[in-house]
This record gives C-alpha cells, sequence and structure tokens, in this order.
C-alpha cells in the first residue's frame, strides 16, 4: 500500500515537472512574439498589403492597439507551444506504454505538426492570396462614379478572419492521421474508405462550412484540399 501511494507521488511530480515546463515555454513564447511584434504584424498582413498597397488599418478605442498585440502575442504562443506539449506529453506517457504502442504512437509525434504547419503554408501562401484578392475585387467592382468604396480595415476583425482559416486549414490537414487511426484501430478497412468517397465529398464540404469564415469561395478552397488529402492517403494507407 506505501508502495503505490509513493509510485501515484512520483507520477505527480514527474506531471508537475511536466506542466511546469510547457508555461515556461509558453511564456517565453510570449515573450518573444511580443518583442517581434512589428514584424508579425508585417507578416500577418502581407497577403493583404500585397493586394492593396493602400492600406489603412484602424482601431477604434485607445487600448485596442495594446490589447491586439497582448491577445495576438498570446495566441501565437499557444499555437507554438503545441509541437512542445505534444513531446512533454510523450515524455511523461512512455514508460507506461508497451513497445508496440510506443511503435505506433511515436510516428505520431511528428507527423501531426508537420501536416499542420503544411496547412498552414499552403493557406497562408496559396489560399489566403486568393480569398483576399477576391474580395477586394468585389469591392471595387461595386464602386461607382458617384459611391466610392474604400477599405479601412479592423485590425482585430482581420486577425480573427485570418487566424480562423489559417488553423482551420491547420486542423484540415491532419485527415490523413484521422483515417490512419480509424484503420489502425480496426474500426473501417481501406476497402469502406474507398466505397465512402463519394460521400466524402458531401463530408468535406460540411467540414470546410465549419472551419473556414461563412463563405462559399474558402469553404470551397478548403473541401478541395481535403478531397485531395482524402484520396492521397488511400494510397499509402495499409489495412491493419
Amino acid at each position: 500500500m506505501k508502495m503505490t501511494k509513493q509510485t501515484l507521488m512520483q507520477h505527480l511530480d514527474e506531471l508537475r515537472k511536466r506542466v511546469l515546463y510547457i508555461l515556461l515555454f509558453l511564456l517565453g513564447a510570449f515573450i518573444i512574439a511580443y518583442i517581434f511584434k512589428t514584424q508579425i504584424l508585417e507578416f500577418l498582413f502581407l497577403p493583404l498589403s500585397k493586394v492593396n498597397t493602400d492600406l489603412t488599418l484602424i482601431y477604434t478605442n485607445i487600448p485596442d492597439l495594446f490589447m491586439f498585440f497582448i491577445t495576438t502575442s498570446l495566441k501565437l504562443a499557444f499555437i507554438a507551444t503545441i509541437p512542445f506539449l505534444i513531446i512533454q506529453a510523450w515524455a511523461f506517457v512512455k514508460p507506461a506504454l508497451k513497445k508496440n504502442e510506443k511503435n505506433s504512437i511515436f510516428p505520431i509525434l511528428f507527423l501531426a505538426p508537420f501536416l499542420f504547419l503544411c496547412g498552414i503554408v499552403f493557406c497562408y501562401f496559396l489560399i489566403m492570396p486568393i480569398v483576399i484578392e477576391f474580395f477586394t475585387t468585389y469591392n471595387s467592382q461595386v464602386s461607382t462614379p458617384e459611391i466610392t468604396i474604400s477599405l479601412f480595415q479592423n485590425i482585430n476583425e482581420y486577425f480573427s478572419f485570418f487566424l480562423m482559416i489559417l488553423l482551420g486549414f491547420g486542423a484540415a490537414f491532419e485527415l490523413p492521421i484521422v483515417l490512419w487511426l480509424l484503420v489502425k484501430l480496426g474500426i473501417v478497412t481501406k476497402a469502406k474508405l474507398k466505397k465512402f468517397r463519394r460521400y466524402f465529398i458531401v463530408l468535406a464540404v460540411f467540414i470546410a462550412a465549419i472551419l473556414t469564415p461563412p463563405d462559399v469561395l474558402s469553404q470551397l478552397l478548403m473541401s478541395i484540399p481535403l478531397i485531395a488529402l482524402y484520396e492521397i492517403t488511400l494510397l499509402f494507407i495499409k489495412d491493419k
């Protein structure tokens, strides 16, 4: 009985240590993000500034800009901490896993952050320019000699729009891992996934509607990569 209590205390100490590491990493990431806030701001608004060279960013309340940098730095710090959190979680549960369980889980630790990053890069360099070009071009088309419509972008609203699409694509690119796990756990088979592909087209549109802003263009631009990822995964996946 004493041995069990001591082992439990050791686990709690180990968990506390891992949580402390994560909080320190989060704090460090937040400080770095805030120090380089101007460079990050330029990076975030680059897709919009390329399309609209006369871009004017606005905020409507005195403390808005300060709070924007604080919240933005915190959000980016959370995102940057996710891979480190996964590493710490792995280090905590690893001793309790069997060898075959370690061999199954270990590749996911590297593949999940990589696919998430691929989704973000794909969105930033390919999707965001198309979305911004479409909407800004549409705005200019409805202007007339009598009515001039100009964009004065609220800094908070743009970042919320930008981050929602960016994280949506990052999450969507985790689809291969989800499919692999479903087959690995025996929930579905590769043959069933092949039969389900026609229904997945509808499901992809539904997922895109959840993960992107409520506009048809963003949803279409996400559903197409989702369908492509589904087909590519089927080429490499093996039945259990």
